[in-house]
């Protein structure tokens, strides 16, 4: 690197204000008991804050690589800064493989040169710098009292993973058998439209259950079912004249009022039972036209229709 002036880009973005707990000052004597060293957003907040050349800088630029491996130090930051001021004795160097920090200067030292006009050839950014070398690590956990726990990619498995297992655990609840809903159930609920596990308690029950389910969908799930409710119920009941209404319609037949005259299909149902609960009104009924002079006989066509020809 030229020099210390030198304007560097942050890794963690000048908007990151936030107020700062007992974590942030890091003090310099080991602590009594183990504890993690604090990593993420902490660490890079606590580094932003307090950053200076110095001992603690250099011990926060330590763990933040062991953190984020090498994207930490792939471009020149105030990470980068810190560490390249490691040198001689410091920061535990002089205690072992320091292979890594030594890489790292020598390419920074490359780039300098390069970007300098000193050397026309830009060299690129080299491998195995995913982590400070272990004694430089062991430096910083002894200065600060703490040991680093799982990496921030670590990190990030663990959580993919428990949100797969979850996931496939919801999966695995969806996919069990549903339990019936018990009639205590069903009664209570609000919103019956088109819910036909209710439905199939209605139908066979009858009653108000029923009233219930014709009141809100005015349908069947099948025009059989319709006409099975006049096998169970009385002709004139609301359980037989709703469902034979709506699949007469659904089948195309037509209703008869009375003998010969042929009524439009209606809307619901025919009853006075019906009438009361729900405020409904058939058409009034008729008598039935006076037949035509020119009428010819009507032939029966065997589905409860009857086709007559004129002159």
């Amino acid at each position: 690197m030229r020099n210390h002036t030198h304007k560097h880009r942050t890794l963690f973005g000048k908007t990151a204000k936030f107020a700062f707990t007992a974590l942030a000052a890091i003090t310099l004597a080991p602590a009594a008991s183990a504890k993690n060293c604090p990593n993420g957003l902490v660490l890079a907040n606590t580094f932003e804050h307090y950053f200076a050349s110095g001992p603690n800088t250099w011990g926060q630029a330590i763990l933040y690589w062991q953190d984020y491996g090498s994207a930490a130090v792939e471009t020149r930051t105030k990470v980068v800064r810190a560490l390249l001021e490691c040198y001689g004795s410091y920061c535990g160097m002089g205690n072992g493989d320091t292979t890594a920090h030594t890489t790292l200067k020598k390419y920074y030292q490359e780039l300098a040169a390069f970007e300098g006009g000193r050397s026309t050839v830009k060299p690129e950014f080299p491998k195995g710098l995913d982590a400070p070398p272990p004694v430089m690590l062991a430096w910083a956990e002894k200065r600060f009292g703490c040991t680093a726990g799982p990496t921030n990619n670590e990190r990030q498995a663990a959580q993919l993973a428990t949100y797969k297992a979850e996931q496939a655990e919801k999966a695995r609840i969806a996919a069990l058998p549903k339990k019936p809903a018990t009639r205590e159930e069903l009664v209570l609920r609000t919103n019956i439209i088109d819910d036909w596990e209710f439905y199939e308690v209605a139908r066979k029950e009858g009653g108000p259950m029923f009233y219930r389910w014709w009141d809100a969908n005015k349908k069947m799930r099948t025009i059989q079912d319709a006409y099975d409710m006049c096998y169970f119920h009385k002709p004139t009941s609301v359980e037989c004249t709703g469902p034979k209404a709506w699949a007469d319609r659904m089948s195309g037949k037509k209703t008869y009022w009375g003998s010969g005259q042929a009524n439009q299909p209606n809307n619901g149902t025919y009853t006075e039972s019906y009438t009361d609960k729900y405020g409904f009104k058939p058409p009034p009924r008729t008598a039935p036209p006076p037949p035509s002079s020119n009428r010819r006989d009507c032939y029966d066509q065997g589905d409860g229709t009857e086709i007559c020809f004129t002159d």
